[in-house]
């Protein structure tokens, strides 16, 4: 394990088994509010936040605060980390970025060139997948200031797509109008999403899963040349 350096992600990515005795790692929680009620999003099971996607108009989430970035970086020095790397969700979707960086004035003036907030351009599982990557570097003679580079290099060599099962979710987040919802459900269309410039883009519509497959399979294809 690399006790000199670690490593903050947000709630919304998942750590991969393999790399947690890589690092020291630490979480910052999103909040989930409910009819009004904030919870920490990692007290709250799968299972119902998909049943509150389908039956809750009141569904908002929130990044953490100033004070659990503070709490967290405070931890992790205690532990004996050197430095710390924060990769949080895409600053284009999320404040948590913003609120990491503002967290770091809180430390102690020696603490404070000790933290990195990056701006990741991606979410979720894209971010898991660069940890995954930087698992090669935890044994290695490297500076905090090279694991950075490496950092930055594979985040913008990333690029996540994905679909999902139909078109309602998009519409009750705003980014889909009634009609092209409807129409979309009539025809049973799929949609593929893809993080372009750090932003969720609906790029294209597949009415078949083989189509899909086929283009994630070329999108794999021109990226794996690059």
């Amino acid at each position: 394990m690399n006790e000199k350096i670690g490593i903050i992600v947000d709630s919304t990515t998942i750590i991969p088994e393999e790399v947690k005795d890589k690092f020291i790692f630490g979480v910052v929680p999103l909040h989930v509010m409910v009819n009004g009620k904030n919870r920490p999003e990692p007290e709250i099971e799968d299972q119902e936040i998909v049943d509150r996607l389908e039956n809750c108009k009141d569904l908002k989430s929130s990044s953490p605060s100033v004070g659990e970035f503070e709490k967290e970086y405070l931890r992790l020095f205690d532990l004996g980390v050197m430095d710390i790397l924060v990769l949080p969700l895409s600053k284009e979707n999320s404040t948590t970025y913003n609120v990491g960086k503002m967290a770091i004035d809180l430390l102690p003036e020696d603490k404070k060139n000790h933290v990195s907030v990056l701006n990741t351009l991606i979410n979720n599982y894209g971010i898991s997948n660069v940890l995954i990557a930087l698992s090669y570097w935890a044994d290695k003679d490297i500076s905090f200031v090279e694991f950075t580079q490496k950092a930055e290099t594979y985040l913008h060599d990333s690029h996540l797509g994905f679909t999902i099962l139909d078109l309602k979710h998009l519409f009750r987040g705003g980014r889909l109008s009634r009609l092209s919802c409807a129409l979309g459900l009539l025809f049973k269309i799929k949609p593929i999403i893809e993080m372009i410039d750090g932003k969720l883009v609906l790029t294209k519509k597949e009415r078949t899963a083989p189509n899909i497959i086929n283009y994630f399979i070329k999108q794999i294809a021109v990226f794996s040349t690059k």
